[in-house]
């Protein structure tokens, strides 16, 4: 497997250790307004720890943009890289 590609799984598996560690990590996402039916492209985010994880949706990846200091939402099948390598389902 080449070393510019992550599994999705383990993406957000290393997105939850970096949080426990306090440490943030950049990814992006394609953005999806499911309300309006558009998107915004490709969402990069420079720096993240994800949040708790809401009970009633676990379609959504939940995080904190550092740089902004809001609490944000993306879905977790259209995460795109992390840390620079490309994601794969």
């Amino acid at each position: 497997m080449d070393a510019q590609v992550i599994q999705r799984g383990e993406a957000i598996r290393q997105m939850k250790l970096l949080t426990k560690q306090g440490v943030p990590f950049s990814f992006s996402f394609f953005s999806y307004d499911e309300t309006r039916g558009i998107s915004r492209g490709e969402i990069k985010v420079p720096a993240a720890l994800i949040r708790s994880k809401s009970q009633t949706n676990s379609v959504l990846l939940e995080y904190v943009d550092v740089v902004q200091q809001q609490n944000k939402k993306c879905y977790e099948c259209l995460l795109m890289t992390f840390e620079g390598k490309n994601i794969y389902i």
